[in-house]
This record gives structure tokens, C-alpha cells and sequence, in this order.
């Protein structure tokens, strides 16, 4: 599939003349929509060069429309993403899309894959926390998982992981939840999810038991979350607005991996034995990975911001490749923060959080010598991952269908 978005426009083609185009996450018919003009005749992809060039497409008839059916701000914006992966906003799903990527999460539980995402998290703790490396160490992560999900059947080959922006309260039209549903990964409170599985067989979300970093984790049916409004938003646009305005990274990641993030954590399950409160457990909900693909989007935003900064303050240059590297440091003026983790420099970075430190697990060794035996990853996992590799998402194979954060101010 050859796909590209951005402003909300979504173009994908499969195979040689089979072209899907949405509005914000909806489906639209490439001839007309209502009273709104999109295309005046049907279309062929050969009439086209590209997805972009269909897009452009789209977007130049939409600017013409006195009430266009997509607010396209700057389209000089455009986020180019041919040959990417797109990642949606979750509340604005079409159902086929949302039960597709349901579905494929059910199949790789039902697989036993699943489980391992759940380990992972549970014995990381602070190699990939509460330093640099939390946000390089997540994108792995969900980069990882998002690739099982396609490689799982031809019918998962095209899903992508969505996020949850949970600065919003993400009503649908009827006024519910677009999101906490009873069809999707449950609501609030206790969940028991079942599913019809492989076999025709009745199958339960079920957390494994294992040995964990801090004791023994008991199996258990289904997912723990608080009771919450299931149409409030978790976090104030403001917590993202303060964290995206630090411009030196050692201040910018502490300050997203806070409040903003934290903040969805604690509303969706900090307590009382919810899934959110331990690390060993986190995974275990689903919306983990929506909750930490919308951090992932946010760092995206982070960076595209450095880069405008940069750009400005050096006209007619063309962005250094090794920018984003130089961006990542904590403390620019201070070499120690290169320092690898065998110097015990006064202000070196911790063990795995160096931007050419090797991240674990996918390096399959121990965590740490005086942890549990936490050597899980399989040959087909195996993978030398750096910070340093992971700093463009877009080398990943992603990209998002709108960086910009609910409310963000300038």
C-alpha cells in the first residue's frame, strides 16, 4: 500500500487502481459528498502521479469551498509521508478501521505475543524512564508492536496503531464516548474483554502470572481501570503547551514525561491495584499503547518545533542531518552527557539512556545482574537499538496524520 497524509487528507492506494481517500479519519466518495463538490467525475490513479498529487488534490478543491468539510489551517504545513505507515487518532476511527486494529490486538493476544509487551515494560523500570531514553525506548516499542500486528494475517497487514489524545474529550455524535466502549477495549472500572477467537472458541483477556521485578505478579481475568468520566478529557492542553515550549531537550523530556504523560497515566489507573499503578502491569490495558503513541506524537511535534526554530535562526541553511542528535542532549554545553555508561562521569547519563548506549531488551541480555533472569527476547526480536537510531520517526517506517496537540498555542 502507497499512502500520504496530512491536515486531516488521507490518501491510500492498493494494488494498481484502488484508491481510498478520507476526511479526518471518515471515508468520502471521490465523486461527491452532499452538496459539496469533491471530485466532479469519478477518477483512476493513472490520471495521478502519486498519493500526493491526489491529495493535493483534495486540498486544493477544499480550500475552493466556501464551507469545506476539513479545517486544512497552513496547508504549506504538509507533513509529506509517502510509502509511510499513518497513525490516526483513535477517536476518529472509522468502524472497520477501529475493529480491524482491535482484532489484530485480540489475535496477538490470543497467540500468546502479547504477553511478552506486558514483560518487557515490567522489567524495564529505569532503563527506559525517568531519563533521555524514555521516549526513544517507547518508540521501539510501539514500533515494534505496531510491525506484529501487520505481520499477524493479510487481514492486519495495513493497521496502524492509533493515539488516544486524551487532551480532548472525544465525543461522538450521539454525545457518548468515541473511544471507551463496550465494542472497542471496554469502558471504565473492571473490564472483562471475551472474543469469538481463531478456533470459533470463546477466548478472555487474561493477565499472565510471572515472576516480576519487585514479586510475584498473579494471573488475573481481564483489564483494572478507575471509574472516570468516559467523555472528559484526562489532561489540560496547557500541560502540553508548557512542556513543548522548552527548547533544550534535558528540560523538554522530564517536563512531557510529567504531568502530560503522567497525568493520562493516573486518571486512567493509578491505585487500588489498576493496571496504570506498576510498571509490571501497565501493558496489560491496551490503551498503553494509544496513551504512549500520542507521547510518541508529541515528541514528533517537539521535534518538527526544534527544526522550525532552527531553520529560523539560520536563514537559507538546509537542517543539519545530525540536528535532531544534538537536540537530544540534555545538557549541550556538558560532554559528560555522551559518556558511556562504564565512566562514572559527575553528570553522565544513566546505564541505557546514552544516545549510542544499546537499549534494552531487544539486545537480549540481562537487565541487570542483580535482577531477576529478565532475558525474554526471542531471535526473531533481536535487534540493536540506539537512541541515536530512533531520533527520525520517518526512518521508522510512521508518521502521523496531524502532529498538532488539541489547543496548542504558539
Amino acid at each position: 500500500m502507497n499512502a500520504f497524509g496530512y491536515r486531516g487528507v488521507g490518501i491510500s492506494v492498493e494494488g494498481d487502481n484502488e484508491i481510498s481517500i478520507e476526511l479526518n479519519g471518515s471515508p468520502i466518495d471521490i465523486e461527491t459528498n452532499d452538496d459539496q463538490t469533491v471530485f466532479g467525475s469519478a477518477l483512476t490513479f493513472g490520471e495521478f502521479e502519486s498519493p500526493e498529487s491526489l491529495a493535493r488534490a483534495v486540498v486544493d478543491t477544499q480550500v475552493g469551498l466556501a464551507n469545506p468539510m476539513i479545517d486544512l489551517g497552513d496547508v504549506s504545513e504538509m507533513s509529506e509521508a509517502s510509502g509511510l505507515d499513518v497513525r490516526r487518532n483513535v477517536a476518529e476511527l472509522s468502524d472497520a478501521d477501529r475493529t480491524k486494529f482491535r482484532d489484530a490486538v485480540f489475535l496477538l493476544k490470543e497467540r500468546g505475543e502479547y504477553d511478552k509487551y506486558i514483560k518487557f515494560h515490567g522489567f524495564t523500570d529505569n532503563l527506559g524512564h525517568f531519563g533521555p531514553a524514555f521516549y526513544p525506548w517507547h518508540r521501539v516499542f510501539l514500533r515494534n508492536f505496531e510491525l506484529e500486528l501487520q505481520n499477524l494475517s493479510p487481514e492486519s497487514a495495513d493497521v496502524t496503531l492509533p493515539y488516544w489524545d486524551y487532551t480532548s474529550a472525544n465525543v461522538d455524535a450521539a454525545g457518548g464516548s468515541a473511544i471507551w466502549r463496550e465494542d472497542f477495549f471496554g469502558m471504565n472500572g473492571y473490564v472483562d474483554l471475551t472474543w469469538s477467537g481463531e478456533d470459533g472458541t470463546e477466548q478472555k483477556w487474561v493477565l499472565p502470572g510471572y515472576e516480576g521485578l519487585r514479586g510475584r505478579i498473579e494471573q488475573r481475568d481481564g483489564i483494572r481501570r478507575n471509574p472516570f468520566s468516559l467523555t472528559s478529557r484526562f489532561v489540560n492542553p496547557q500541560a502540553f503547551n508548557d512542556a513543548l515550549r522548552h527548547r533544550d531537550y534535558r528540560r523538554f523530556a522530564p517536563a512531557f514525561e510529567g504531568p502530560p504523560h503522567g497525568g493520562a497515566h493516573v486518571t486512567l489507573g493509578v491505585g487500588g491495584g489498576n493496571d496504570q499503578g506498576n510498571f509490571a502491569t501497565a501493558v496489560n490495558d491496551p490503551f498503553f499503547m494509544l496513551l504512549h503513541c500520542n507521547v510518541d506524537r508529541m515528541w514528533a511535534k517537539w521535534q518538527d518545533l526544534m527544526r522550525e526554530d532552527w531553520l529560523a535562526d539560520n536563514p537559507g541553511q538546509s537542517y543539519p542531518a545530525t540536528q535532531l542528535a544534538e537536540d537530544y542532549h540534555w545538557d549541550k554545553s556538558d560532554v559528560a552527557h555522551t559518556a558511556p555508561h562504564t565512566v562514572h562521569a559527575a553528570r553522565a547519563m544513566p546505564d541505557r539512556h546514552n544516545l549510542t548506549d544499546v537499549m534494552w531488551p531487544w539486545d537480549a541480555s540481562k537487565s541487570h545482574e542483580d535482577r531477576p533472569d529478565s532475558q525474554m527476547v526471542t531471535d526473531a526480536d533481536r535487534r540493536i537499538y540506539r537512541p541515536i537510531d530512533t531520533l527520525n520517526h520517518h526512518d521508522l517506517g510512521y508518521t502521523y496524520d496531524n502532529i498538532d496537540p488539541t489547543g496548542f498555542v504558539a
